[in-house]
């Protein structure tokens, strides 16, 4: 028992002698010393205490208080919000106040002012924070460091001193760095400026350090660098900056130094910024320019590289000097709100995207807008260096200014802002946090993008004069003004200065009213945001990215439910040459709808082939005689029960059915035609004349679709499907020894020339067998043909009427199939519910379908008499009756559910 006292005792003794105390400063405005009776152990306590442990808490809350000191060690110093605290030597030397750490921490500027202040030269003042002792300034803290003495703040390692956002450190200090480490060695990022942070420059030594080879300070993007005077020389050196602002005043001119990068540079009405006329500068933010920038004498290949990876904006009522270049690293997007001239002798990337607005860009500059690949290869970085080595991968990688790169070691949102052939190694903007040997580095490829609001487009917001101006091929275009030249072109057409080359784009987004000006291929998507894209007659737009969504369109469903009036491609129509404008599918293999129309009606056009296909489309409003733009418009009378548009829809390429959806807007409808019920809406193809209207349409969703075969694509119609001349009892269609019977029954025959019976074997194409004469009296007639040599399989069959002044009117379909001896009838035709199947052959599988391939109701036939199918929970509309037997189609038959 006495030894476990003894111990206890002897641990207690030993903890007291290693406890923190801390202090509340309760002495003077002036002091000569951190030591002696000026302190409180209470904050606001009467001053009674001395302090002597080198391990103290020393606490400054809500006091002003001016320390000329010799050399001491403390624990911690803390200055409260309210405090305003200045050390100084008091005699010729140098004093150091070692910051020993509590809990790590040696200095916590927590709201107050800490000031380091040494006025007269050789009177050298030093705070410092010992390896593994951190410091941090906070709550809107504020930092000075002035004098001709050598004052600072000297951390041992990287992230001693770090300032937080809404902190401030004010820099006057001549005699050193003021964050230069306390052996003078250069140490990287021992002090961390945040996002929010300010470094307030009133001359001095550099807070980054002496040398280019190590930076002592580092700037976190969004941190703050104000030049309230002019640097020394070497200042911006391969420094790497945060935002940066020149004050009214203050003239930097770069002669022989290019900075690494900054974020926004910002120069004040009065001010100037001149930059170096070789190497590129990144700059990761804005432009906001109301002094003078430009480039120090001869321009050369002085670049600006745009690297945000948040919209950037180039603005400012100043002076905009002649500049270099201007890259646009790959997924920045650059914004311009002035005009500037670029007469740089290199060529300038733009693999993001460069936002004219209404401004321009013009000079002797060469530009290109180039997309890349992303690709990757290994290579080596060292910490603390912005140059990576690729070595024998060098040509390889094909590194290009303006390239995102990543890899081990490497921060995010870093560039590409040099290359070097010769060493075979590229510079970044950013400095690599590691060091590693065959480190896989990445290149991240993209497309690049012209964005534009100007009235004269592409060509009017380019206007350099460089032999080399390409939009290559990859490349997007975004047209947010209205304008008649969206494209670059490569002759005089539109401007005198024109690009080189023009090569297929990627994706095109239409954002107000435009019209081409030259032919165009898009290999992606287009996008119509609110505006109509219009083709000029005799302009072709090509879409080939048909296994992308080929259109972003509000409120358009493939059906066209809410069809939208005001946003679709007009493909225009000269009435007098006959000259159209044409949209160009390549390799539709699915169902895409082609928003077009007419300048004032949307005339959209679905395409649903069963094999890849090529189409060529054109539509416009004013049907003709002969079904071109400039023949003899139909009569009123004509137009009366009909849709006053023409449909020219033609495959160029791929074979096979293709069911083709037409959609009209209620106001080319003609003055019958609104009361038409749905069955009465038909579609007639032009040949040497128009075909007989062939329905059913819907008259409530104003569309109509129709199944074309290869040889009947072309000039559509639509208009009444008329119905016959006589009162049909019954149509029926029956196989008897291999020959087909019909017979129809008629009652009511009016003004009635003849019968032409006609056959099919796909229900599209059809040829007429035989022609009969009609009673043409009143009565009930019974007719009768035999088709002695029906084909093999389906075989379908269907009545013309045709009247004594020659127009004409078809019948429903019957079919019979010539693989077995049952008669296939479908009834009733049109359907409100459910549909009769009858002479089916036992295993006959039967599917319904929709027009775009969706299965609605199935079943296998068992031998019953007769198989009924349910179509109660579809909507209204067509579809389509398959019916086939050992994995063979042998029927199909349209179905109307109405």
């Amino acid at each position: 028992m006495k030894k476990l006292l003894l111990t206890l005792v002897l641990f207690a003794l030993v903890t007291m002698g290693f406890a923190q105390t801390t202090y509340y400063w309760a002495g003077g405005a002036t002091a000569t010393s951190l030591t002696g009776s000026d302190w409180s152990t209470t904050l606001g306590g009467a001053a009674s205490t001395s302090r002597s442990a080198l391990d103290d808490i020393l606490v400054f809350d809500n006091q002003t208080v001016s320390f000329s000191i010799t050399g001491v060690t403390i624990g911690k110093l803390v200055i409260k919000t309210g405090a305003d605290v200045t050390f100084t030597r008091g005699e010729a030397g140098t004093t150091t106040l070692a910051l020993a750490g509590v809990a790590g921490v040696g200095l916590d500027v927590d709201g107050g002012i800490l000031r380091v202040n040494g006025s007269t030269s050789g009177f050298n003042f030093t705070m410092s924070l010992p390896t593994g002792v951190t410091g941090s300034v906070r709550n809107a803290g504020q930092v000075f460091i002035s004098g001709t003495a050598i004052n600072r703040i000297s951390g041992s390692s990287a992230g001693s001193l770090v300032f937080e956002t809404g902190t401030s450190c004010t820099i006057n200090s001549v005699g050193s760095a003021p964050f230069d480490t306390f052996s003078n060695t250069a140490v990287e990022n021992t002090t961390i400026f945040k996002n929010g942070s300010t470094i307030n420059y009133l001359g001095g030594i550099s807070p980054f350090g002496t040398t280019s080879s190590a930076t002592i300070t580092s700037m976190e993007p969004g941190s703050n660098f104000i030049f309230n005077i002019v640097p020394a020389s070497g200042f911006f050196n391969s420094r790497v900056f945060g935002n940066v602002r020149f004050i009214t005043g203050v003239t930097v001119s770069l002669s022989s130094e290019n900075f690494i990068k900054m974020n926004d540079l910002t120069i004040d009405n009065g001010a100037s910024f001149t930059l170096r006329n070789s190497g590129g500068q990144a700059i990761g933010g804005n432009i906001l320019n109301n002094g003078t920038l430009g480039v120090n004498s001869t321009i050369g290949s002085s670049t600006i590289i745009m690297t945000g990876n948040s919209p950037q904006t180039i603005s400012g009522t100043g002076t905009f000097n002649p500049l270099g270049l201007i890259t646009v690293g790959n997924d920045a997007n650059v914004i311009l709100e002035r005009n500037l001239i670029f007469n740089g002798t290199n060529t300038g990337n733009v693999i993001g995207t460069l936002n004219f607005k209404t401004s321009t860009i013009s000079g002797t500059a060469k530009y290109q807008f180039r997309t890349s690949a992303s690709t990757s290869e290994t290579g080596n970085t060292t910490a603390g260096s912005n140059s990576i080595s690729m070595g024998s991968n060098y040509a390889t990688i094909s590194p290009s200014v303006g390239l995102l790169v990543s890899g081990p070691g490497i921060p995010a949102n870093s560039y590409i802002i040099g290359t070097s052939s010769g060493s075979s190694a590229f510079t970044i903007s950013n400095f690599a946090t590691a060091t590693g040997t065959g480190v896989t580095i990445s290149l991240t490829g993209g497309n690049p993008t012209l964005e534009t609001s100007n009235t004269g487009g592409s060509n009017a917001s380019l206007l350099t004069t460089g032999t080399t101006k390409s939009l290559g091929s990859g490349s997007n275009i975004i047209i947010n003004g209205a304008t008649s030249a969206p494209f670059p072109v490569t002759s005089a057409t539109i401007t005198s200065s024109v690009f080189s080359s023009f090569s297929n784009l990627t994706n095109l987004t239409i954002n107000a009213a435009t019209t081409t000006n030259v032919n165009a291929t898009i290999e992606g998507q287009l996008t119509l945001g609110s505006s109509k894209l219009t083709l000029r007659t005799g302009d072709e737009l090509t879409m080939t990215g048909v296994s992308l969504p080929i259109l972003l369109l509000p409120d358009v469903s493939p059906l066209f439910v809410g069809m939208n009036a005001s946003t679709y491609i007009v493909t225009p129509a000269n009435t007098s040459t006959g000259e159209v404008g044409i949209v160009k599918l390549v390799g539709v293999a699915t169902s895409r709808l082609i928003p077009v129309g007419s300048a004032t009606n949307y005339l959209p056009v679905t395409v649903n082939p069963t094999a890849a296909s090529n189409f060529s489309i054109n539509v416009f409003q004013g049907a003709t005689a002969d079904a071109t733009p400039n023949g003899t418009a139909l009569t009123a009378g004509e137009k009366a029960d009909r849709v006053d548009a023409i449909y020219n829809i033609n495959r160029t390429s791929g074979t096979g059915n293709c069911v083709v959806t037409l959609g009209w807007q209620a106001g080319l409808e003609g003055a019958s035609f609104s009361g038409f019920t749905s069955p009465q809406v038909g579609v007639a193809k032009y040949t040497t004349s128009y075909s007989a209207f062939a329905g059913p349409g819907d008259n409530i969703t104003n569309t109509i679709s129709t199944v074309i075969t290869d040889d009947v694509f072309g000039q559509f119609l639509v208009g009444k499907s008329q119905t016959l001349p006589v009162s049909l009892i019954s149509f029926t269609a029956k196989v008897s020894d291999q020959t087909t019977v019909l017979n129809w029954k008629t009652t009511s025959e009016s003004n009635l020339s003849h019968y032409l019976i006609q056959r099919s074997s796909n229900g599209v194409n059809f040829e007429t067998l035989s022609s009969v004469s009609a009673n043409n009296k009143a009565g009930v007639f019974n007719y009768s043909f035999v088709d002695k040599a029906p084909v093999f399989g389906a075989n379908y069959y269907r009545l013309i009427s045709v009247d004594i002044d020659g127009s004409t009117d078809v019948s429903d379909l019957q079919s019979v199939n010539l693989g077995s001896v049952a008669t296939l009838s479908v009834y009733p035709n049109p359907t409100k519910s459910t549909v009769t199947i009858k002479g089916l052959v036992q295993g006959d599988v039967v599917k319904i379908t929709d027009l775009l391939g969706r299965s609605v109701s199935s079943a296998i036939y068992n031998g019953d008499d007769l198989l009924n199918l349910s179509l109660a929970d579809s909507n209204v509309g067509i579809y389509l009756l398959t019916v086939s037997n050992n994995g063979k189609v042998t029927s199909t038959q349209r179905i109307v559910k109405n």
